[in-house]
């Protein structure tokens, strides 16, 4: 009986296949089902979803009946080994058995007095290493003010601005002119003497930390905390050399708006320009009593803008050369030139 269904599936299949608006579903256990693409009945397709649902009972049926077999026979191993103990126990003699009970106690008590020595262990690391981070932070802070004290890096602040610094600026020639006939007011740099503190050679990492500042001061108002200041607390300094860039303003604008913690954020910018033709690049579109969440209004505390006569600008270098002067003792600093 069993051949002749499935002589007579291959045999609807192959007639099916000749037609040209019909498809063949193949549900497995040599069942073929033709859909006609919209000519079929409703009872066609009852018959289909009956089908559909008998191989997918009869494939869960034979899954199951794979695991069972499997499951019976590890249940049936561990309840022989559980009655052989316990024979095994029964039949063993008085004075063995008590002999096995007093290992069984030693061993607990064994295994219980490890794992109190354990405990006693992890709490003493975690003892030490408390005193150890403290007594880290401890030296790190010391090792900050010494480095300040012997290389004399100057006192972190924040926010910093060049504004307060009116003492601060120097003369310097101008490199476009050899006879040294102009000469340029400047910020002073950053330290009195940057090159005893890097001494022409890459820093290390103590040294660094000691330079830049912190965002948040610590207990005492220091913001120069070294390794104690959180990195998500480390302040960043933008250098941007701009040559009459009408888009400037819209430059800073974004660096504070884009930035995830603009707080931490201090721009300085060389804005090279013509004055009463370029617009100033710290100057928004509005002024800030029009609207005053502007990003220029709302951090022009951290925002530095040394102008200069487009002029005297003589490429890229010198401008950013005056950039770095710019500078005060962030830890990240980064560079942009805008043309």
């Amino acid at each position: 009986m069993a051949p002749r269904r499935e002589e007579q599936a291959r045999s609807r299949k192959k007639n099916i296949s000749n037609g040209s608006s019909h498809s063949i579903n193949d549900l497995g256990n040599g069942i073929y089902v033709s859909d006609t693409s919209g000519h079929g009945s409703s009872a066609r397709d009852d018959r289909l979803a009956r089908r559909q649902m008998r191989v997918k009972k009869a494939r869960a049926r034979k899954s199951k009946q794979k695991g069972t077999p499997l499951c019976a026979v590890a249940s049936a191993v561990f309840v022989v080994y559980l009655v052989m103990c316990v024979v095994f126990f029964r039949n063993m003699p008085e004075a063995e058995r008590q002999v096995g009970l007093s290992k069984v106690r030693g061993l607990v008590q064994k295994t219980q007095e490890r794992v109190k020595k354990t405990k006693e262990q992890v709490s003493s690391k975690l003892r030490n290493f408390g005193r150890g981070e403290s007594a880290k932070n401890s030296a790190s802070a010391g090792s900050v003010a010494a480095s300040q004290q012997h290389f004399g890096i100057p006192v972190g602040k924040w926010p910093v601005s060049i504004r307060d610094e009116d003492g601060n600026f120097e003369e310097i020639k101008h490199p476009g002119y050899e006879d040294g006939s102009v000469t340029m007011s400047v910020p002073g740099f950053w330290a009195n003497d940057p090159v005893a503190i890097h001494q022409n050679k890459l820093m290390t990492r103590e040294r660094a930390l000691a330079i830049g500042t912190c965002a948040t001061p610590d207990s005492k108002g220091s913001f120069t905390r070294g390794d104690e200041c959180p990195v998500n607390e480390r302040t960043i300094f933008v250098a941007i050399a701009s040559y009459r860039d009408f888009q400037c303003r819209d430059t800073v604008d974004s660096i504070f708006s884009r930035a995830a913690h603009p707080e931490r954020v201090r721009v300085g910018v060389v804005d090279q320009i013509v004055p009463g033709e370029d617009g100033s690049c710290d100057v928004p579109h509005l002024p800030c009593s029009q609207d005053p969440i502007q990003s220029i209004c709302l951090f022009k505390n951290q925002l530095d803008v040394f102008q200069m006569e487009a002029e005297l600008a003589v490429g890229p270098v010198f401008a950013r050369h005056i950039g770095h002067r710019l500078y005060r003792v962030n830890i990240i600093a980064c560079n942009l030139t805008l043309m």
